[in-house]
């Protein structure tokens, strides 16, 4: 899925039900990587990843289309009258910051890992600001 995703040349309605979609996986594979007990005592961020089939390509493309968007919402909103309220992001902005906040938690429930950092730096080599912000909250 994640090979489609980059290599498709789709409108942002198909990626974001593709990162939907990507998201459920994450968190049925989380599920049955939690009944197996075996492998939770070394725990990296390459293993991580690899157990939930996400590579630094995807991620790297991902964040700098979610960053993309987001800019070009905030200039809209700056061109507009700033007392008109507050940014509603899209769809595809939404998915994407719930399959990035799935990503980074550990797929084993007994995994030691120091910090959410160790986990997204790993794979998203320039953590921006505002992913930095959300997977905090």
């Amino acid at each position: 899925m994640t090979a489609f995703y980059l290599e498709s040349k789709a409108p942002k309605v198909i990626k974001s039900s593709i990162l939907k979609l990507l998201s459920r996986l994450i968190k049925k594979l989380r599920l049955v990587y939690t009944s197996d007990p075996v492998g939770e005592s070394i725990y990296t961020a390459a293993k991580h990843f690899d157990l939930q089939f996400v590579n630094n390509a995807f991620t790297t493309s991902l964040i700098n289309e979610l960053s993309a968007d987001m800019n070009l919402e905030q200039r809209h909103q700056n061109e507009k009258n700033a007392s008109e309220g507050t940014i509603l992001y899209s769809l595809f902005v939404q998915n994407g910051a719930e399959f990035i906040m799935n990503l980074v938690v550990p797929c084993y429930r007994n995994a030691i890992v120091l910090s959410y950092l160790d986990l997204a730096k790993h794979c998203i080599p320039q953590l921006p600001e505002w992913i930095d912000g959300l997977i905090k909250f």
